[in-house]
């Protein structure tokens, strides 16, 4: 079962200053870890913030664990190993858009506006409002997702209420396709 999400996002988190819309702070808690962004890679280092003002890749070694935050909108926990992309979307730019592809666990908080998760699975992409979710990789290519609390998560098929969670079934495809 996954543990309880309720992040105290800026509890370990040195000030900093407020940061302006779409940009992201983003710190190594443990490990070793790499960004990929506008600015070019950069290899993260423990306890120092890095401002993404764009989309970013994020690539953090096993046992590691890295935290990206958006001040007053949502923050993003994720324990390696963890391969994962985000970027502005929507027509205004507001809005935030995760690619999971791999992710030891991560937990996501969304405060304000809202997000899409996608995951390289069949059905699995997710509009997030204001809600806690948990998710972690299963064997197989699998994950394992889990509304924690507050709005569901919409996609194709039913809702994902707070307190459920739902397995998200891996895509083969034949290796001459």
């Amino acid at each position: 079962m996954l543990a309880p999400l309720f992040l105290a996002a800026g509890a370990a988190l040195s000030p900093e200053p407020a940061a302006a819309a779409g940009e992201a702070q983003v710190q190594l808690l443990r490990g070793r870890g790499e960004l990929f962004g506008p600015q070019g890679r950069s290899e993260l280092e423990r306890r120092r913030s890095i401002t993404s003002h764009a989309g970013a890749v994020l690539t953090i070694e096993p046992g590691s664990e890295a935290r990206v935050t958006w001040v007053g909108r949502a923050s993003l926990t994720v324990e390696g190993p963890a391969e994962l992309e985000w970027s502005p979307s929507w027509s205004d730019g507001q809005g935030l858009t995760w690619r999971v592809r791999r992710a030891g666990r991560l937990r996501l908080e969304v405060r304000r506006g809202g997000c899409r998760l996608e995951f390289p699975t069949a059905d699995a992409n997710f509009e997030v409002g204001r809600c806690a979710v948990s998710a972690r990789s299963l064997p197989g290519g699998e994950f394992e997702l889990r509304n924690e609390a507050g709005q569901p998560l919409l996609t194709a098929g039913p809702p994902l209420r707070a307190g459920r969670t739902r397995r998200l079934r891996a895509v083969y495809s034949a290796p001459w396709m």
